[in-house]
């Protein structure tokens, strides 16, 4: 079973290293997942890699009061989320699309596409074949979003983001825009915040 532990924004991988090295015990994981996305330096399109939820990492153990115990020894602000009085594990679902999403590397890879008329088209990336799932919505300033939405009240979720494409055009004429996974964490509330990164 996967739990979400939140730690100070910035320290995830830290935190995940130390873990590793000291508590982890066979059949045990900790990681940080991360999403590529398309970003500019000095006007140049690169592709670049950063947390899919910033300030948490994600726990897979059967044990969690075990793990939570040898948790101490890391000298480090963590805290398993918890529901009530009780940590929780994430949804099944949950823990099914972000496995989905990020594969076994726990990296949401970059995802392109276009939008045809109303519809998001997903042509390449963790996100294709999910249109179906995805709200979708496209704006007449050029971007679009969809969600692949993970999040209950006490559950991350992921998102997509897409910026302006441009006059990039694929094989078969069409404008073709860029998709990324963002930052999408619905934790307490039904607020998704997504990052515009175009």
């Amino acid at each position: 079973m996967w739990y979400v532990m939140q730690v100070y924004t910035g320290a995830e991988t830290d935190i995940c290293e130390k873990c590793r090295e000291r508590i982890l015990e066979e059949g045990e994981d900790i990681f940080v997942p991360l999403a590529e996305r398309m970003t500019k330096v000095r006007g140049e399109r690169v592709l670049a890699t950063s947390r899919l939820f910033p300030g948490y990492l994600f726990v897979e153990t059967d044990r969690i009061e075990d793990f939570h115990m040898r948790l101490k020894d890391i000298q480090a602000m963590t805290k398993v989320l918890k529901s009530g009085e009780k940590m929780s594990p994430i949804h099944p679902e949950e823990e099914e699309r972000i496995r989905m999403l990020c594969g076994d590397r726990h990296i949401a890879r970059y995802s392109e596409g276009y939008i045809e008329g109303d519809t998001l088209i997903v042509t390449q990336g963790a996100l294709k074949g999910q249109e179906d799932t995805s709200p979708q919505k496209a704006g007449g300033d050029g971007t679009a979003a969809a969600g692949t939405e993970c999040g209950s009240d006490t559950g991350p979720g992921s998102g997509l983001q897409a910026g302006d494409g441009g006059n990039t055009q694929d094989s078969g004429g069409r404008g073709v825009r860029r998709y990324l996974p963002a930052n999408c964490c619905r934790f307490w509330s039904d607020i998704a915040t997504r990052e515009k990164v175009l």
